[in-house]
């Protein structure tokens, strides 16, 4: 597998909805807490991500975020929609014969905080 389609494989994983899961742990420790979320999309494009393919980890910048955060509590709060882009790093493991990607885990960039009313992102109405 060349090493443009390891990164084309990488940007369709992270935005699959497989690839989804991997922003559990990240989502549940947002600034403030949510009671909930939902992931809308995940882009990066190729250029965006480089491969260590021996150490079988990858690097990433300029990755959009999406997600809508249940706010306010269970019961009368609501739904607000959240942008984010982001950098930082994960491992992925080749599927079987080495037929396709499958993205282990990612991590943020160190000082990358989900900070939902912060600077570093956009709300969407």
């Amino acid at each position: 597998m060349h090493i443009d389609e390891i990164r084309d494989c990488i940007c369709e994983y992270l935005g699959s909805i497989d690839g989804y899961s991997l922003w559990d742990d990240l989502l549940q420790e947002t600034n403030p807490a949510n009671y909930g979320y939902e992931v809308g999309s995940v882009l990066v494009q190729r250029n965006d991500i480089w491969v260590d393919v021996p150490n079988r980890t990858f690097t990433f910048k300029n990755l959009h975020l999406s997600f809508s955060a249940r706010m306010a509590g269970t019961k009368g709060g609501y739904d607000q929609g959240f942008q984010f882009k982001l950098s930082g790093s994960g491992s992925f493991e080749f599927g079987e014969g080495s037929q396709g990607i499958r993205v282990a885990h990612i991590d943020l960039d160190e000082g990358q905080d989900l900070e939902l009313y912060g600077e570093s992102n956009s709300r969407v109405e």
